[in-house]
């Protein structure tokens, strides 16, 4: 067992948290290089935020994130942090429902403004293909 002194685990500390915070930009593709992963985690929680990071959350079988598919239909903040998303799914048959909210729930959890996440599912109106976004159909092949 090797004993750290506190200076060295300080070191430790503060490199580990500066691997994580660089993963979670590059996860997130942050295009903001004025705020990067400290602007990122203090900015304050807005609809903009929630809709930024769960553009890292990718439907399985098609490879494009949800926001972009078309899937998230509103998200509301509450004052103590709470975030409500509505979405729907491609088809009302679709397995992906759970692994989406467990996905979502992931994601929004590494914001520290967050208290809290509820995902519900909608289906009116019901998702097709022109909801998605301009992004979302070249990368599927469809512009």
């Amino acid at each position: 067992m090797i004993a750290l002194s506190a200076s060295s685990s300080s070191v430790g500390w503060i490199l580990t948290a500066s691997l994580f915070l660089q993963a979670l930009c590059e996860k997130i593709k942050v295009v903001d290089d004025r705020l990067g992963a400290l602007g990122l985690l203090t900015r304050p929680l807005d609809a903009g935020l929630v809709l930024e990071m769960l553009r890292s959350v990718i439907d399985p079988e098609l490879g494009v994130n949800i926001v972009d598919l078309g899937l998230v239909y509103d998200v509301t903040i509450a004052a103590d942090g709470s975030v409500d998303v509505e979405m729907t799914l491609t088809t009302p048959g679709c397995p992906l429902g759970g692994f989406l909210d467990d996905q979502i729930r992931a994601c929004l959890a590494q914001l520290p403004q967050v208290r809290g996440v509820a995902v519900r599912l909608v289906w009116e109106p019901p998702w097709d293909p022109t909801a998605m976004s301009e992004a979302a159909r070249e990368q599927l092949g469809w512009a």
